[in-house]
């Protein structure tokens, strides 16, 4: 196991060290070129060969200076979707929790159920970014915006719950919460149901193979496809 390890290690530190050939064809252009123009002779093969290495020295430095920016920017991208999807779930369930803390002073049950409901599906959402951060960028919006103002809501409702004299301002308010509660119940489970729309389609790709394969090995009633 130890030496699979070492074998493995080795040739991705040689992988790592290998030059590009780009410098070495390169000089082969110049002496074949050198060859068309002019005839070989001492001088001419000392001024190919200060040509050549003038040539090797510029492309190598070009070429590795590339690579170490091409290789920053690499960095510096992966390193701002981890740092961007870390800072995403961090404020979504940190608003999760204050909505459920709110939550507890609810007393219409229908309303708490409603909400208990919306913080599990966001906190799925959650779990698949956790998972997946790539998917992190497309949910700027819905953290940013959808989250704060569930939590708005539901800090509003139960503040004027909490009023002995309900008047039509007061009422018509938390009615208009409960309905908002209802579409966002349906907003929030059709964001979820996106995040799994390419998995989805794997998971149809891969079954379709399966059948035509167990199909043509006599595997299924009659070799029939369902």
């Amino acid at each position: 196991m130890d030496n699979n390890s070492n074998i493995v290690n080795e040739a991705q530190n040689k992988q790592k060290n290998k030059k590009s050939a780009v410098p070495i064809y390169a000089i082969g252009v110049v002496w074949l070129i050198w060859g068309v123009l002019f005839r070989f002779n001492f001088w001419s093969v000392i001024a190919v060969s200060a040509l050549s290495l003038i040539v090797y020295i510029i492309l190598d430095s070009l070429i590795v200076s590339f690579e170490k920016k091409k290789k920053a920017k690499q960095e510096i991208k992966v390193s701002y979707r981890d740092d961007s999807a870390d800072k995403l779930i961090l404020e979504g369930r940190g608003t999760i929790n204050l909505i459920r803390q709110t939550n507890l002073n609810i007393k219409n049950s229908v309303v708490k159920h409603k909400v208990t409901h919306l913080c599990m599906v966001s906190n799925n959402i959650f779990d698949y970014i956790a998972k997946k951060p790539s998917s992190a960028p497309g949910l700027h919006k819905f953290i940013s915006y959808y989250m704060p103002n569930f939590k708005k809501l539901t800090e509003t409702y139960a503040v004027m719950e909490k009023q002995s004299a309900a008047g039509e301002n007061i009422t018509g308010s938390m009615r208009e919460i409960e309905d908002m509660l209802d579409n966002m119940k349906i907003a929030f489970e059709k964001q979820l149901d996106a995040l799994f729309e390419e998995t989805a389609l794997d998971i149809s790709s891969d079954i379709v193979v399966m059948q035509q394969l167990m199909a043509q090995q006599g595997l299924t009633d009659e070799g029939q496809i369902n």
